[in-house]
C-alpha cells in the first residue's frame, strides 16, 4: 500500500490516504490517551470536591462564616464576603470541571482557589492555630493544622496546576495545528 499511513484509531488500524507529511503525522494524537485518562480524572477529581465542599458551605453557611473568622485572616466584612462568595465559586468551579465547559478558565480558577486554601493552611499551621478546617466536612473536633492538613493542600494544589498546564499546553498545541507548521523561510 504505497502511499498510505497507517494510525492506530478507536476502532483498530485504519488507513489515511492522500499527501501527509511527517510534521502532519508527528502532531496527531490518540484522542483517548493514558495522559488524557489521567488529566481528566484529576478534574474530574477536584470537581467533585470542589462541588461537595461548596455545596456543604452553602448548605451551613454560618458554620462556614465562622471557620473563616476563626482563621484570622480576614476582618468582619471581608470574612462575611468570603464566606459568600467562595462557595458558589466553588460550585460553579466544580461543575466547569465535571463538564468541561469553561475548561481554561475553571482551571484557572481552580488553582486560585487551592492556592488560595494552600495559603490560608500554611497560615494556620504557622500561627499554631487550633480551629476546625472550614472545608465543609463536618468537623466533629476543632484541632490544630498540621503538617497533615498542608499536606493535603499541596497535593490539591499540584493537581490543579497540572489540570492548568495540560490545558495550556493543550490549547497551544492546538493552535499550533491550526496554523501549521512554523515556517523557516525569512523576510
Amino acid at each position: 500500500m504505497s502511499g498510505c499511513i497507517e494510525v492506530a484509531g478507536l476502532s483498530g488500524k485504519r488507513s489515511l490516504k492522500g499527501n501527509i507529511d511527517s510534521h502532519e503525522v508527528s502532531t496527531m494524537r490518540n484522542p483517548i490517551s493514558i495522559r488524557y485518562c489521567l488529566i481528566r480524572a484529576t478534574a474530574v477529581a477536584l470537581g467533585a470536591i470542589l462541588l461537595l465542599s461548596g455545596t456543604s458551605k452553602i448548605y451551613n453557611p454560618y458554620d462556614f462564616l465562622s471557620a473563616v473568622y476563626e482563621y484570622e485572616l480576614f476582618g468582619r466584612d471581608s470574612g462575611f464576603v468570603v464566606a459568600y462568595y467562595v462557595p458558589w465559586l466553588e460550585v460553579v468551579v466544580g461543575c466547569s470541571l465535571l463538564t468541561r465547559l469553561w475548561g481554561c478558565g475553571a482551571a484557572i480558577l481552580a488553582t486560585a482557589l487551592f492556592t488560595g486554601f494552600l495559603f490560608v493552611r500554611v497560615s494556620a499551621a504557622v500561627a499554631d492555630l487550633r480551629i476546625p478546617c472550614g472545608c465543609g466536612v463536618p468537623d466533629v473536633l476543632t484541632r490544630t493544622i498540621g503538617v497533615p492538613e498542608v499536606f493535603q493542600s499541596v497535593v490539591l494544589f499540584s493537581a490543579s496546576f497540572v489540570v492548568l498546564a495540560d490545558t495550556l499546553f493543550s490549547k497551544a498545541e492546538s493552535r499550533v495545528n491550526d496554523i501549521g507548521a512554523p515556517s523557516n523561510h525569512k523576510k
